[in-house]
């Protein structure tokens, strides 16, 4: 066990465990020139300033997007989705029902947008060079 057990099992053992996983990926996989090809990208963070208006409500990431390697999407958007089943549920008319969910969600979202994607450290190709080499992604 112990260091080697640690250690990312490399990029030939990653495209093998995703193609069992999903078959039909195979072909792309092996047309793949690199892993580099799947992580390099730009992450963006978007918010609405209002999430509601007479008429019209968003949730989740229509209402506040903080890009996948914050790993706080799902969390706020099924938040926002209970949040609003209750006010739903309590309310008279469905806009007394929105004005109830964006006055209990407000406080909820702007810290999470605060740690947002900075927060989540997301992994970039060579930029880990001060990690030791055991800690780096992808591995080389």
């Amino acid at each position: 066990m112990g260091r080697s057990a640690a250690l990312a099992p490399g990029r030939a053992a990653f495209r093998r465990a995703f193609a069992r996983l999903l078959p039909a990926a195979e072909p792309a996989l092996a047309a793949l020139a690199s892993l580099e090809d799947l992580v390099e990208r730009k992450i963006t963070e978007a918010c609405c300033p209002t999430g509601w208006v007479p008429g019209l409500v968003l949730i989740g990431d229509a209402a506040h997007f903080l890009g996948p390697e914050a790993g706080l999407g799902a969390g706020l958007g099924l938040g926002d989705a209970l949040a609003l089943a209750r006010a739903l549920e309590d309310a008279a008319e469905p806009d007394a029902a929105c004005r109830e969910y964006v006055r209990w969600r407000e406080p909820a979202v702007p810290p999470c947008q605060a740690i947002g994607v900075a927060g989540a450290r997301p992994p970039q190709p060579g930029g880990d060079s001060e990690r030791p080499p055991e800690e780096r992604w992808p591995p080389r």
